[in-house]
């Protein structure tokens, strides 16, 4: 992948049109949500030309929504698994994943919230909501594993809810801009799996 500065693209961004594409759709929607991110402000926001836009995604905005869970999934799903790989305790893992969440938050002035959770609420979109529902159900499973293999009886239900904390966290903090709710949710995951 290349990687120039592009005008109006901060130094480091990949200058993929697709990627770009993708990239300033998880950003929007994170802090927007879908329905009040059109098309036409992603396209500008990403800087892409018009005709290879629809090259790239002749599904439109609902196929760009698929894309960009995708690449907030595959993010969660990435810190669940370098967070279990880096601590032996899993309360540990846990409070190091919302640690990566609360300097995300914090680096965007609370605007950007869970990658999935603005489309799982506020698509109106039935493709849109079931990709979200899927992607949810793939994080408590990833994490559920990781739960089980610790030796954790119902891991499923405690997956649960580890990403019940997660996300009421998330939100309490992008409301009240403020990074407490996630700090105490991380100390609450240490305490509840402590050895």
């Amino acid at each position: 992948m290349t990687v120039v500065l592009v005008k109006g693209y901060p130094a480091g961004v990949s200058t993929d049109t697709r990627q770009r594409m993708v990239e300033t759709a998880v950003r929007l929607f994170r802090s927007q949500g879908y329905a009040a991110t059109s098309w036409r402000g992603l396209v500008a926001e990403s800087g892409t030309p018009w005709g290879s836009v629809q090259h790239h995604f002749p599904g439109g905005k609902q196929e760009l929504a698929v894309a960009a869970l995708n690449a907030g999934e595959d993010v969660a799903l990435g810190a669940i698994r370098i967070g279990f790989d880096k601590h032996s305790n899993p309360g540990e893992a846990i409070a190091w994943w919302f640690g990566k969440a609360q300097l995300l938050l914090e680096r965007s002035g609370y605007e950007q919230g869970c990658p999935i959770a603005m489309l799982a609420l506020h698509s109106g979109d039935p493709v849109v909501a079931q990709a979200s529902r899927d992607a949810l159900l793939r994080w408590r499973s990833a994490l559920a594993e990781r739960l089980a293999d610790a030796g954790y009886d119902d891991p499923d239900a405690l997956a649960l809810s580890v990403l019940t904390t997660l996300e009421g966290a998330l939100v309490l903090a992008k409301g009240l801009r403020s990074s407490e709710p996630l700090t105490v949710a991380a100390a609450e995951m240490r305490a509840r799996f402590a050895p």
